[in-house]
């Protein structure tokens, strides 16, 4: 009998399929136990640079999100991406992504996964960029 009463009960409060409105996206954070940032000099040597592994401590094990800041005072923009092959040149489809001076570009992925590369704009010499790692 109760299992008679459970189903009745189960399709009385059925309720039809619509389209929510007024739905909020949710973005989860993470608490931070350990946070290492260092400034490292990304030089045009002709390829792009491992940020993580160029600081003096190499990648945080652990880490789960990298945080490259192109320093203010810097004439120069920096270009990241996640993909080795990372190119300098904007109508490649390797070209990363651009970071002037003064902003920040935030990587919600570990580097121990994902490698984040760089270079400078800089034809004759190196940018200053503060390198964040978040474990």
């Amino acid at each position: 009998m109760k299992y008679l009463l459970f189903a009745l009960l189960s399709l009385c409060g059925a309720i039809p399929a619509a389209a929510q409105s007024g739905v909020q996206n949710v973005h989860e954070v993470a608490l931070t136990t350990t946070t290492r940032t260092q400034t490292i000099n990304l030089c045009n040597s002709g390829g792009a640079t491992d940020v993580t592994a160029q600081t003096s401590s190499g990648t945080l094990a652990g880490a789960f999100a990298v945080e490259i800041y192109n320093l203010a005072a810097s004439t120069n923009t920096i270009v990241c991406g996640q993909d080795v092959a990372l190119s300098s040149a904007p109508s490649s489809v390797w070209y990363g992504r651009e970071v002037p001076a003064g902003i920040g570009l935030y990587y919600a992925v570990p580097p121990s996964t994902r490698k984040t590369y760089c270079f400078t704009l800089n034809s004759g010499g190196c940018t200053r960029a503060t390198i964040t790692q978040f474990k």
